[in-house]
């Protein structure tokens, strides 16, 4: 892989790591054109997980305050005796709630991996996957403007069953989780921050797990690799606050077009490949 080439990669995983057009199902594809198989012992497969780390950072970076708040209301509950201050109770909820939420995607992660790291291996269950996300998109046509309210615990665990969902190649995680949030009540900007929220131990525990399968990291072009985990981080954070906008115009459904779109010609190339 060259170095334009993982920066291109980078900047395909920004865009479509927060854009609910799938990133895992675009790499997947553009890796096998390029390709890299991702195998455990393939060098592509470290260069995703630190690309998806690149767009974890952009989270953090846009939700610092957020998820300080989280790290820091449990630390001073514990050190009041388990007693919360009154301010600390909605953040105390809400990690309960993202914690709830994040069972399904570990549970599915443990379980499955075997199976799911098969998908990622050839490139037509991502594109077809890929028309999977269109039609949960299309589904925001209608729920987005009956959408009101915070995620509490029923809605966090569907919103966390729609993560797990999301393992799958070409299912898209934010536009899974943010259709699920809206689904179940949540106003589209709270269902967009729990979603990222929610997302933040999925990556990281993900990308974890993922370089503890790696067999070796002899043959990593580390200059490639962080040029395109940069070109993940940069991407991603210009494409999360656009998306966070384009949500409060509720045009998120029309991605699905894209999504559609994207599957058929994914469909056609490998077919006419023979892939």
């Amino acid at each position: 892989m060259s170095l334009w080439d993982s920066i291109l990669l980078g900047i395909i995983q920004g865009i479509t790591e927060f854009l609910p057009i799938s990133s895992s199902g675009h790499l997947t594809l553009f890796g096998a054109w390029l390709g890299a198989s991702g195998h455990a012992g393939d060098p592509y497969r470290f260069f995703v997980v630190m690309t998806h780390f690149g767009t974890l950072l952009a989270i953090v970076l846009h939700y610092r305050r957020d998820l300080a708040r989280l790290v820091v209301a449990p630390l001073r509950t514990l050190g009041r005796g388990g007693h919360p201050l009154p301010a600390d109770t909605p953040d105390l909820r809400l990690l309960g709630i993202l914690a709830l939420g994040t069972v399904p995607a570990v549970l599915v992660g443990l379980f499955l991996d075997e199976w799911i790291a098969g998908l990622f291996e050839r490139p037509l269950p991502a594109a077809v996957f890929l028309a999977v996300t269109g039609l949960i998109l299309l589904t925001t046509r209608w729920t987005a403007p009956r959408a009101a309210g915070e995620a509490g615990w029923g809605s966090g665990l569907l919103v966390g069953l729609a993560q797990a969902l999301a393992i799958l190649p070409g299912i898209s995680r934010s536009g899974s989780t943010i259709a699920m949030g809206l689904a179940a009540g949540i106003e589209r900007r709270e269902a967009a921050r729990f979603a990222f929220l929610l997302a933040v131990p999925a990556l990281l525990g993900a990308a974890l797990f993922d370089l503890i399968k790696i067999e070796s990291l002899a043959a990593v072009d580390w200059p490639v690799v962080l040029a395109g985990t940069a070109a993940a981080f940069v991407a991603g954070w210009l494409s999360l606050v656009w998306l966070l906008r384009l949500l409060a115009r509720e045009g998120f459904w029309r991605f699905a077009w894209y999504c559609w779109a994207a599957s058929a010609v994914g469909i056609f190339a490998i077919l006419r490949g023979g892939g």
